[in-house]
């Protein structure tokens, strides 16, 4: 057998083999550490940093609504008619009777950042098994399940509504929505704000600091101690003196006088206002998470960019935003939804392409002054016709009357033959007309005048020209 007939026999025997086992959707511990950070902050939705961010990503999400294109037969991507297509979309807007379609993204949308998957059920109950309904369900619910000797990629998800139920959903009445791939499971994403989960510690730990001074009256506590040497204060007295110290001056009772019998001293220990800021501890937090979702600090509201913030670089920032998290998120969902939810409404999937619209979000529309001031400028130098002018700026055009340049009287146009002289504005005198020349007199002749001598010599032309 020769070499190519064993390589196409070695190629059909062969057969994918997937991890027979997953790892643990999230490890214990992060690096370099023996404490459970992950444990301590759970998904990290606690935090409000991680609100903040996540909060700008579901609000501005929906603001681009989803859309489907067909392939022409040219190759360009244009809007369709497609019956299923379109049964998709407006499926895709009203999931289901109780919540609308923005709802199921701003729900899918956190699902997604936060634990790097999301989940939807689709619900059959059209002829033939047509879906009729979309839900959303929580990633931390859902399981996916594939035989253990990895013989096949995923075969069924396990929901578990509540810890008495299992409800087995079969692969194909899923969405399921990944960030990435996951090397420890390849059934599932991961993350990225499992890598912050950490600095998401240290913003709630400090968090709870500074409640806690000022919860105690902006102190860290009080010593009370016997004012002399030979004075000593047995356990049940110390026990009873700080109870009611704490009963009496704790809470809505700060600041009420205190009377202590017998002899005692109380000091007070306490922190400057200076000593008790953590601004600069908590802006690390903050510029880790901004940093790993894309989204600009200044957008979210978060004092690592609102330091630095004008009104002149807000509009940039909000344009980051979008081409940093939420168009890559986008593309992200909608290429699964091209594989796990356009099949079930058209017959070729491969000529249709699911995508978010974004011609009508205002932040990613030019800036009109800018565009008026540019369009103004090159109509003003002549450069474009009025029409094309109006066009820019949005106004109607008249195609008769627009159809012209707007020059200045002061710019004359060169002949091709006379490029290389220099240009002279219209209406400029020339140097003949601003001091005209007088000519120059007649130059006497010394030469004596012989008398018959000139007669005599145009007699001989007369003769030469007869002859």
């Amino acid at each position: 057998m020769s070499i190519v007939g064993r390589l196409r026999m070695g190629t059909k025997a062969f057969r994918m083999a997937f991890q027979g086992t997953g790892g643990s959707l999230w490890s214990a511990f992060l690096g370099r550490t023996e404490y459970d950070y992950k444990g301590a902050v759970g998904d990290g939705t606690g935090n409000s940093i991680v609100g903040a961010t996540l909060g700008w990503i579901a609000r501005n999400f929906p603001e681009a609504p989803v859309r489907i294109r067909e392939k022409g037969d040219d190759g360009e991507w244009t809007s369709t008619e497609d019956v299923g297509a379109n049964r998709m979309v407006d499926l895709l807007r009203m999931p289901n009777p109780y919540f609308s379609g923005i709802l199921l993204w701003m729900a899918t949308i956190v699902d997604f950042w936060v634990h790097g998957n999301a989940f939807w059920v689709k619900v059959r109950g059209g002829p033939g098994g047509a879906i009729t309904e979309l839900w959303w369900i929580p990633w931390a619910l859902v399981e996916p399940k594939w035989p253990k000797d990895g013989t096949e990629y995923l075969s069924h998800y396990v929901y578990k509504p509540d810890a008495q139920r299992e409800v087995v959903i079969p692969a194909e009445d899923a969405v399921h929505f990944r960030y990435g791939i996951d090397p420890d499971n390849i059934r599932v994403g991961k993350s990225p704000i499992t890598t912050v989960l950490r600095e998401v510690f240290t913003d709630d730990e400090a968090a709870n600091f500074s409640a806690s001074l000022l919860r105690n009256l902006g102190v860290p506590g009080v010593v009370i101690s016997p004012d002399d040497t030979e004075s000593v204060l047995d356990d049940p007295g110390a026990n009873a003196i700080k109870a009611n110290f704490r009963e009496r001056f704790g809470g809505d009772n700060r600041g009420e006088p205190l009377v202590i019998s017998g002899k005692v001293k109380v000091q007070v220990l306490s922190f400057s206002p200076q000593q008790m800021d953590l601004t600069a501890l908590r802006r690390v937090p903050e510029e880790r998470i901004s940093g790993v979702t894309g989204v600009p600090a200044i957008v979210a509201g978060l004092g690592a960019g609102l330091d630095r913030s004008t009104f002149a670089n807000f509009g940039e920032a909000r344009e980051a935003g979008w081409e940093e998290n939420l168009i890559p998120t986008q593309r992200l969902l909608s290429s699964q939804i091209d594989i796990q939810l356009t099949p079930e409404f058209v017959a070729d999937p491969t000529r249709f392409l699911t995508d978010f619209d974004t011609t009508e979000v205002r932040v990613l529309q030019e800036d009109q002054n800018k565009i008026w001031a540019r369009a103004g400028d090159a109509a003003s130098k002549g450069l474009i016709t009025l029409a094309t002018y109006k066009q820019q700026i949005g106004l109607p055009v008249d195609d008769e009357a627009d159809r012209v340049y707007l020059r200045a009287f002061n710019i004359v146009v060169v002949p091709e033959d006379d490029q290389m002289a220099p240009a002279v504005e219209e209406g400029t005198p020339t140097a003949a007309e601003v001091a005209p020349q007088e000519e120059p007199p007649e130059e006497e002749d010394d030469t004596e005048e012989v008398p018959g001598e000139g007669a005599a010599s145009l007699l001989e032309e007369i003769v030469a020209l007869g002859t």
